[in-house]
């Protein structure tokens, strides 16, 4: 479970990296969450992690995830933008 758990971890750094196009900055924070995950998996103790790293790699993949269903629809009445990637019925 863990190998599997691994190449999933693997794939998704490598498509965050993509998606930020190979920014120094962001691929550093990357491959730090990479590194940490890596440790968990294997029983080890995680290096030093900042949550800003995290929350690089999560935005970069919910970017990801937003341009597969086409982006967030625009709203004329609320300049806020939705996270999902489609407008939320109120």
């Amino acid at each position: 479970m863990a190998g599997v758990l691994r190449d999933l971890v693997s794939w998704a750094a490598d498509i965050a990296i993509l998606l930020t196009r190979g920014c120094p900055e962001d691929r550093e924070a990357i491959e730090r969450v990479r590194r940490c995950a890596y440790a968990w998996l294997a029983n080890e103790s995680c290096p030093d992690i900042a949550i800003d790293d995290v929350l690089t790699t999560a935005a970069a993949l919910m970017a990801g995830i937003d341009r597969t269903l086409g982006g967030t629809i625009p709203d004329d009445e609320d300049d806020e933008r939705n996270a999902i990637g489609a407008a939320v019925p109120t």
